[in-house]
Order: C-alpha cells, then sequence, then structure tokens
C-alpha cells in the first residue's frame, strides 16, 4: 500500500505540474510548446534588434530658407538658399522667369544627373550655384563603419545575450550617400546641351550690365527693350556663356544673324561678335539680332532689337543742339524702361519744348 501511495502522489504531482505550464499557453492564445509553460526552469534566448538603414530620400529633399541673397546670380538672376535635413546647405538661381520664384518654406527636389532643383509646378527650377557647407559625416549611435566597408554587429538590449544567437547586420554597399549635390566647377569653354543653362550676353559699348536674355526651346525668347545705336563708334558687343559666366563656343549649326522683316545679314561667328550702326540697314526700324543653336533634338534661340533714332528724335535733336545728347538720352533710357515708341518719342521730344 505504501508503493501504491507513492506512485500516485507522484502521479498527481506530474499531472499538475503539466497542466501548470499548459495553461497559461492556453490562456495567451499561443501555439507555443508544451513545456514553454515553465519560465523560471526554461530561459528563452533574447531577440537581437536591428536598427534599418537611414533612407537616403532626405538627402535630396531642400527647403527654402528666408535668406535674402538678392539678384547676385549668373546675369543678375535671382539667388537662394536652400537647406536638407541632413546638413547640406547650397545656393541655386532661377532658370524660368515666366513663373513665380520659390517662396519661403518651399519644398524643392534635388536631382542629381542636372544639378537642378524642381520646385513645383507654380515655382520657378533652379539651378545649383555653389555647395555653401556640407553635413558632419555622423552614423546612428548603433553603426559603426570600418575602413572596409563593414559593420560591426548591433548590441542586443537584453542583460544576458548569448552569442550563438546575436543576429549580426551586414548592410550593403551601397549605404553610402553617393546622390547629394554636386556642383560642376570647371572654367573651361565647352558647348553645354540644355537650353536654360546658357544665356545670352548683349553690352552697349561694352558698358554693364546690358542685357542677360535666356534661350528658348524652340523659340526665340526676344528681349523688347531695345539698344539704340547712333553714334558711327556705338556698338553692341554679343557672346553666349554658361551657368558659370564663361564664354562658350555654340555648337555646330549654330546661327547669328540680324533681321529687319525679309532682310537677313548672317554673321560669321554666333559664338561671340560685334553689332555696329553700318550692320543696320536703315536708320529708324527695329533690327532684330538673333542667335540659334541646336540641342537634344531642339533649336535654342535668343535674340534683342536695335535700332537708330526715328525722324522725330533727330529733329529735336537738330533743332536743340545744346540739348541733342540730353534728348537722345531721354529716349534710349525710356526705350530701355520698355516704354513703347511713341511714348518715347514724346519723352524725348518734350526736352526741346
Amino acid at each position: 500500500m505504501d508503493r501504491k501511495k507513492w506512485f500516485f502522489m507522484v502521479m498527481a504531482i506530474f499531472i499538475v505540474v503539466t497542466m501548470a505550464g499548459l495553461v497559461p499557453a492556453v490562456v495567451r492564445g499561443q501555439t507555443e510548446p508544451l513545456f514553454n509553460g515553465f519560465l523560471p526552469l526554461v530561459a528563452k534566448a533574447p531577440m537581437a534588434t536591428v536598427t534599418p538603414i537611414p533612407t537616403q530620400a532626405p538627402d535630396l529633399i531642400f527647403w527654402i530658407t528666408p535668406k535674402d541673397l538678392g539678384f547676385t546670380g549668373p546675369g543678375g538672376a535671382q539667388l537662394f538658399e536652400l537647406v536638407n535635413s541632413t546638413g547640406w546647405v547650397v545656393q541655386a538661381y532661377c532658370l524660368n522667369v515666366a513663373l513665380d520664384p520659390p517662396t519661403v518654406g518651399t519644398m524643392c527636389l534635388f536631382d542629381d544627373p542636372t544639378d537642378t532643383f524642381d520646385c513645383g509646378d507654380r515655382f520657378q527650377p533652379l539651378q545649383l550655384k555653389t555647395v555653401v557647407s556640407t553635413p558632419t559625416a555622423t552614423l546612428p549611435p548603433t553603426v559603426t563603419f570600418t575602413p572596409t566597408s563593414t559593420r560591426t554587429p548591433l548590441p542586443t538590449d537584453t542583460p544576458t545575450p548569448t552569442p550563438t544567437n546575436t543576429a549580426t547586420f551586414t548592410p550593403p554597399p551601397t549605404a553610402t550617400a553617393t546622390r547629394t549635390p554636386t556642383p560642376t566647377a570647371t572654367n573651361t569653354a565647352t558647348p553645354v546641351p540644355i537650353c536654360p543653362q546658357v544665356v545670352l550676353r548683349a553690352l552697349k559699348n561694352d558698358n554693364l550690365p546690358g542685357k542677360s536674355i535666356p534661350y528658348g526651346i524652340d523659340f526665340i525668347n526676344m528681349d523688347t527693350n531695345r539698344f539704340l545705336l547712333y553714334y558711327m563708334t556705338d556698338f553692341v558687343h554679343v557672346w553666349t556663356e554658361d551657368a558659370l559666366g564663361n564664354k562658350i563656343t555654340l555648337p555646330e549649326g549654330a546661327q547669328a544673324y540680324i533681321r529687319l522683316g525679309n532682310q537677313i545679314k548672317y554673321i560669321g561667328n554666333p559664338s561671340e561678335f560685334w553689332v555696329g550702326n553700318a550692320d543696320l540697314f536703315n536708320l529708324t526700324d527695329d533690327h532684330e539680332v538673333i542667335v540659334t543653336f541646336p540641342s537634344n533634338g531642339a533649336t535654342c534661340g535668343a535674340g534683342f532689337l536695335v535700332k537708330d533714332p526715328p525722324p522725330p528724335v533727330l529733329e529735336a535733336m537738330a533743332n536743340h543742339p545744346a540739348q541733342a545728347d540730353e534728348i537722345l538720352s531721354a529716349y534710349e533710357e525710356a526705350l530701355w524702361d520698355g516704354f513703347s515708341e511713341q511714348e518715347a518719342i514724346a519723352t524725348a521730344v518734350a526736352i526741346g519744348q
């Protein structure tokens, strides 16, 4: 009897202990092995935590800052300062004056191959001019770079990690920030294939500031404020320059010419030339000076107007020789300010009355 009692007591204890391990697992709704209930007796291996690789997207997203840089870009373009969340600070200038300039806080997406910023359909795109500062190379605290581009294992958060179960994380070799802004800093005079990155420059008698006229794509972007040629020594110096302000050589197929109605006079070197009073067809009408060149299947074109004073202005100058220079200057300044021909004439003639 004593042996039977001892046997039944042992079996009863075994059944009770077994149910104590099963019940918690069933209550929790888990499909775990039966003996996982013996938590004090069977310790689970610690789970290693893995920190994800930081995305490179923030490197490409910039915001316009409140800093006012004025119209100090190439050719007098408006200049902006942009920053991103990784610490880059850059300067960029407007490309399309037909659109509004981006406002403070506007988000712009950087395109690495072209060094341009897309600030949305409403605002002008921007061209990278210079990098002001770059971010300090900092890494997440759970990651360490070695000279062989490998990383050390990530630490676990449990006090008793087991070396056989500690997860290691090896990032792909492309985890380095390779899509950060890299402005071109070359100063060689080479053709630029994209129309908005170059401008047509024109200076009367080589006096600044002159004109900076962006090239249109498949149209001639014509500046309507006219240059006035009167004295035989007057001239307009014309060339094309890149975003860094360097003169460039236009590609094969480029043309430069003076046009008045159906009359056209071609110019030998379209990359750089001079227009004088003797090159005009007559002394009174607006003459178009135009430069075009092929680019990636499109035609880039830009131009401006030149002319001599009309007869009413010449007559006023002849009738008032002491005020001739003042009359001529008034007419020229009115044209430069965008006045119509009749308004400019009225302004000049009024001086002699």
